[in-house]
């Protein structure tokens, strides 16, 4: 077993989180795109629109988290059964067919279809690349690569919100929104092909049993000498014993009683991930803009401000992630959450609201203050900042690491299930919401269930930082058995 050759050319860790992250760099294009994309979609179907009401635009984000939901299930399962790689490769072509035919719908009923099966592979995405980061990174480095993931997420979206400042500011049409959605296809080609030339998790395969294809993979990764590497794939295998039963069976594993106490706290942090309300502004930013006073093309373009500051702080927060522990990053993100909400709930209840119509539009005779517009786009700005930076990175890492191996492709699926739920939810309720309750009752509200994300992290989030995923495994089935 020391002389099995490395499975292929060697690959840097860089070269390997750079592979991956392609899938959540789709990820965040996909779901940032339809920001800049909805406007248009409202004009007339003669003018090049869709036409769409109030609840065809929250159907239009709805549809493709539903997707993302029963995408992270199942992408939790294939990814235990057939390999976290072999998943995202062909996510890969999943992605670039749904990209182009949201792109030429030609009626609501086809963008719906279209933005379902986009999502069956947000979703997966969103399972198995934060999985294979994890299991393919040495300790000391799992918490930055699984922090890469985020960043490329936000990457995504930056480029997304980018490209449609640039489109809106040079397509003058209604068209404009075919031309947003297309150029989601480009980078999943990109990563078809940079998969296809990086190992399998050498973890996946040690639990297998296949421990000959684990070392030849591990050795593409790591500088050890033979006798290391068979030593660390030898603990990978150990760590099948006395585990729940491995691939498929992972609803079975959940009448163990510390497993199930684990799933539970998985799932938690992934929903409460999503009620910060992170993708009512991600989704929804120029419309909220809009109703300050900004015009169309004016909200759109400013929405790149979100996404520079997301990528700013998903930039520190791959620093936070080396230094500082990851439940204390969760809960100071969700305190800097619920700040930035009471500020933009005051501002909107204070300086929005009674400027505006009864239908949510801003009222041309005696628009909003410009003080106000920017106090709620600085509000946002500070919000993504504590997400981006602190929030999300914790979170994302945390879901990477807390599940058993033998179902963590099943655990990630679940939990990842019921964040997209969650966030399909708020969407689809979002813009109703903000249109019968108005903006300052609105985010009021998000502040006040992000408390209870607050309270849940201190009563029930334990520390993962500094264990090896084997070692992580022992300590949570002692603590909770």
């Amino acid at each position: 077993m020391r002389r099995t050759p490395a499975s292929g050319k060697r690959r840097s860790l860089k070269a390997v989180a750079g592979a991956a992250t392609l899938g959540s760099l789709l990820f965040g294009y996909d779901t940032g795109v339809i920001s800049g994309a909805l406007p248009y979609m409202q004009h007339p179907l003669s003018d090049g629109g869709l036409g769409l009401t109030a609840a065809q635009e929250g159907l239009i984000g709805g549809v493709l988290l539903v997707g993302a939901a029963l995408g992270a299930v199942a992408g939790g399962h294939l990814s235990d059964r057939f390999g976290r790689r072999h998943n995202i490769r062909w996510l890969a072509a999943v992605f670039f067919f749904a990209a182009v035919g949201q792109a030429l719908a030609p009626t609501i009923d086809v963008m719906y279809f279209f933005r379902f099966g986009l999502g069956l592979a947000v979703g997966a995405a969103s399972t198995t690349v934060p999985v294979y980061l994890a299991e393919t990174a040495p300790k000391s480095l799992r918490g930055t690569m699984v922090a890469v993931d985020q960043l490329m997420i936000v990457t995504g979206q930056m480029l997304a919100f980018s490209m449609n400042a640039l489109i809106a500011n040079t397509a003058h049409d209604s068209t404009a929104w075919r031309s947003m959605l297309l150029i989601c296809s480009l980078p999943a080609v990109l990563l078809w092909i940079a998969m296809s030339r990086m190992p399998e998790s050498a973890r996946w395969l040690a639990v297998r049993g296949e421990l000959a294809a684990a070392i030849g993979a591990l050795k593409r990764v790591r500088r050890e000498s033979d006798i290391g590497i068979t030593r660390e794939v030898a603990h990978f295998a150990r760590s099948r014993g006395g585990r729940p039963p491995p691939t498929g069976r992972g609803w079975r594993a959940l009448r163990i009683p510390w497993v199930r106490r684990v799933v539970f706290i998985g799932v938690g942090v992934g929903v409460l991930q999503q009620t910060t309300g992170i993708n009512t502004i991600m989704y929804y930013a120029p419309k909220i803009l809009m109703m300050t006073g900004q015009g169309e093309t004016a909200s759109i373009t400013a929405q790149v401000a979100n996404g520079v500051i997301s990528v700013v702080g998903s930039a520190c927060g791959l620093w936070f992630v080396t230094r500082l522990r990851r439940r204390r990053m969760l809960i100071a993100g969700q305190f800097g959450i619920i700040a930035s909400l009471t500020l933009i709930s005051v501002v909107f209840w204070t300086q929005v609201q009674p400027h505006l119509l009864p239908g949510g539009q801003a009222n041309p005779s005696s628009p909003p203050s410009l003080l106000g517009s920017f106090a709620v786009l600085g509000g946002m700005m500070l919000f993504l900042f504590f997400n981006q930076g602190l929030q999300a990175p914790a979170n994302w890492v945390l879901l990477s690491e807390i599940f058993p191996m033998a179902i963590r492709g099943f655990g990630m699926g679940l939990a990842t299930f019921c964040l997209w739920i969650a966030n399909a939810v708020i969407t689809w309720v979002f813009p109703m919401m903000i249109a019968s309750i108005g903006g300052g009752a609105t985010f009021a509200v998000f502040a006040g269930v992000n408390v209870v994300t607050v309270v849940f992290s201190l009563i029930f989030v334990p520390e993962t930082k500094n264990l090896s995923l084997e070692q992580l495994e022992d300590y949570l089935r002692t603590r909770y058995s």
